[in-house]
């Protein structure tokens, strides 16, 4: 044993450094992708790829740990190696369980449902390093935003994991704090990488279809539950969302608005209509006033002004009625402010585009 050749008290170091990792909380299943594997490898996986600052493959840990254990052909004592251990470990039960409070137990919880594993080495460093809490905070916020703000403006995925090994390489030659991954992150270029700039990001917020479109249910919740946050009042006395999952997104105007919700002219549209008027669009014909209001009603369902949570069940009792009306006589405490912003929403589309706008805001 290494604890042998060092003259350490194996038993010693033992009770002292490893016997958090006895626990079932290590060996628990933890799936990533395809692969299913007892949470301790992922662990192993992380601190090696903060430490080393590479890539490290999940099925070679050992020849990796080999690599941090001889990083010059001394080998690093068995007490100091334990010890690095040691002290991510903490810092990783935060990390995946979001509970704490430290900063990164926060960042654990707001970047879950964004499949963020990839920014998990990063997050650890982070942790590790001499940062104020708020300094800590600040760099959590900014791989939110990057993570967020790609996901709104439709960018792919798939080079994340490279994206943020780089980010370690950069960061390990320069003094790792908020200027510094702020620049590093800012300096990304192309479809594959960049961190979108407020006019890109604005302009998704603005047009594109949230949901159903660029994110899902739980991504959309998390979204809605920080804009919820931002329009607290800080003397308010209601609590903030906790688990996301009593919580339902509804649409302000519904996915099927025709039959409570007129069109300008006081006329109340049909679903049939409402799909000429999308195949008139797509084929390039001019359309009238009427197909204009039609079109605008449709591609407004999906955008983050029209958005708003309730909780659950809640959505189903109002269905496709008026959504003001309902709600003020069905909400029980706590009622979040999204709701009550979002009671402007009878006079048809122009409320929502305000929404859509202010809330930007927030998030910018």
């Amino acid at each position: 044993m290494r604890a042998d050749r060092d003259g350490a008290d194996g038993h010693k170091l033992f009770e002292n450094y490893w016997t958090e990792f006895e626990s079932s909380f290590w060996a628990e299943q933890q799936r990533r992708g395809r692969l299913l594997k007892p949470r301790m490898e992922w662990f192993l996986q992380t601190t090696l790829q903060a430490a080393l600052g590479e890539e490290v493959e999940i099925g070679r840990l050992y020849a990796y740990y080999r690599r941090f254990a001889f990083p010059t052909g001394t080998p690093i004592k068995a007490q100091e190696q334990l010890s690095m251990l040691d002290g991510y470990a903490d810092d990783y039960r935060q990390l995946i369980t979001g509970i704490g409070d430290d900063p990164i137990a926060a960042f654990g919880r707001r970047i879950a449902p964004w499949d963020a594993s990839t920014a998990h080495p990063l997050a650890l460093r982070i942790a590790n390093r001499d940062l104020s809490p708020d300094a800590q905070a600040h760099m959590y916020n900014d791989i939110v935003s990057y993570f967020v703000r790609r996901a709104i403006c439709g960018l792919a995925t798939k080079n994340y994991n490279k994206i943020f090994i780089q980010q370690l390489k950069n960061l390990a030659e320069s003094e790792l704090g908020t200027e510094s991954l702020r620049a590093a992150l800012g300096t990304l270029q192309g479809q594959a990488s960049r961190w979108p700039r407020d006019e890109e990001f604005r302009k998704a917020w603005l047009g594109e279809r949230v949901y159903p479109g660029r994110l899902d249910a739980t991504r959309t919740k998390t979204v809605l539950a920080e804009i919820e946050g931002c329009m607290r009042s800080t003397r308010s006395e209601e609590p903030l969302p906790g688990s996301l999952e009593n919580l339902d997104i509804d649409h302000i105007l519904p996915t099927s608005w025709f039959e409570h919700w007129p069109l300008p002219d006081k006329t109340k549209a049909q679903e049939p209509e409402a799909g000429a008027v999308a195949l008139a669009f797509l084929t390039g014909e001019e359309l009238t006033d009427r197909q204009l209001a039609i079109r605008r009603r449709e591609e407004a369902k999906g955008t983050i002004g029209n958005l708003t949570l309730v909780h659950y069940g809640i959505n189903r009792g109002m269905q496709h009625r008026e959504f003001c009306s309902n709600v003020r006589s069905s909400l029980p405490s706590p009622i979040y402010t999204l709701i009550v912003h979002s009671c402007d929403a009878k006079s048809g589309t122009r409320p929502i585009s305000r929404r859509v706008a202010r809330r930007c805001l927030m998030l910018l």
